[in-house]
């Protein structure tokens, strides 16, 4: 009698092993299914000759986009009513051309249009021209945001957090002089003079904007290509080639078209890299729960119906290094609503059972900036 007991015990816990198997890889399909898109390296805010202030020829960030592995590029020369016939769009080599515009300041607002429409003619109205773009289905960013007004940000697509032309000139004489001295030896590109004061500002004023509303931020090279150590004479500093090799803002998408692009920007699918500290492709952040995989840019709700009552529905967020390029001195962070959370060194950072709000994700190399992702906002 033992044994038929003991026989049908064993039994029942071996239906129930399988079911709880079945079920669980079952429910955990999608998850384990889920390819991660493409991550697109790209420049947004650069000129050239069509810009009153600028002398770069096209062919040579063609040439700088083929040398730094960009794939995209948004052109952001100075609006003129030519601009849109002069400008290149499409694939030179291996390189996707967006026609962009910087719009000039307007009550302490300056406007990136992306894409530039065709027959789009900017007013002395920074808030007309942004009722326009969107008209017109374009997105208006919000560039320069130091001197603009909060109520002024929240109209907009987009920040730029830091932008390289403005921190270079941003100087005393002597500053000046000293900054791009140092900046002509290739060894001393260490970042640091980019991630500045106002570059902390300015984070902490996305962290803020994000509490709010959807604000995406990227980060703008402004490369003019005409600056020299002495004026007009001596050596070109801030190339296009060097001011590649500096900042970038990374989309994640399917595939590689003005679309894709505009769109990733738009809801934040994206993420900035100060790549001379290495190569940033490889760099995850998202939020799962067995069920749903969320990316940067997206809201996560706890997926309906709830799994069985066995299996738990952990909601986890994950960040993830690019593996070739750490080092034991890389920092991973994850921030919430702009305070350090938990952070860690190594590869792989996690977070399970995130409380309501805005996640960001940093990575920081011999405590120098390297990756920072748009936030991925938890709603319960």
């Amino acid at each position: 009698m033992k044994n038929i007991i003991l026989g049908i015990t064993l039994r029942f816990a071996l239906l129930f092993l399988l079911l709880f198997t079945f079920v669980y890889l079952a429910h955990g399909q999608k998850l384990k299914e889920y390819k991660f898109p493409n991550d697109y390296r790209g420049i947004i805010h650069l000129h050239s000759e069509l810009s009153h202030d600028s002398d770069g020829k096209f062919e040579n960030i063609v040439k700088a986009a083929k040398n730094n592995d960009i794939d995209f590029v948004v052109m952001t020369d100075h609006w003129s009513p030519t601009l849109y016939k002069k400008s290149k769009r499409g694939f030179f080599e291996n390189t996707l051309f967006i026609i962009g515009a910087e719009i000039s300041k307007n009550e302490n607002v300056t406007l990136i249009a992306l894409p530039l429409p065709k027959n789009f003619v900017p007013e002395n109205d920074w808030k007309k021209n942004v009722m326009s773009l969107h008209e017109k289905d374009s997105l208006a960013l919000a560039s320069h945001i130091e001197f603009s007004q909060t109520s002024q940000l929240v109209e907009t697509d987009g920040v730029e957090i830091t932008n390289l032309h403005a921190i270079l000139v941003d100087r005393n004489y002597f500053g000046f002089f000293w900054l791009w001295t140092k900046a002509i030896w290739p060894k001393n590109w260490d970042l640091a003079f980019l991630f500045n004061s106002k570059t902390i500002e300015n984070t902490i004023y996305w962290h803020y904007l994000n509490k709010s509303i959807k604000m995406p931020a990227f980060v703008g090279n402004d490369t003019h290509d005409n600056y020299r150590l002495f004026y007009k004479l001596g050596p070109k500093l801030g190339s296009y080639d060097n001011t590649f090799k500096l900042i970038t803002t990374h989309i994640w998408a399917e595939e590689l078209t003005e679309k894709s692009v505009v769109e990733a920007i738009k809801t934040g699918q994206s993420y900035f890299a100060f790549e001379s500290f290495g190569d940033a492709k490889g760099f995850r952040f998202y939020a799962t729960n067995n069920e749903n995989v969320i990316l940067p840019g997206n809201i996560f709700i706890p997926p309906t119906p709830k799994p069985p009552f066995f299996i738990k529905n952990k909601t986890t967020i994950t960040i993830k290094a690019p593996l070739n390029k750490i080092s034991n001195n890389t920092k991973i962070k994850i921030i919430k609503d702009g305070v350090v959370i938990k952070e860690g060194f190594g590869a792989l950072l996690n977070l399970e059972d995130p409380k309501p709000g805005n996640y960001y994700a940093e990575i920081w190399k011999n405590e120098k900036p390297w990756i920072f992702s748009n936030p991925i906002k938890i709603y319960q």
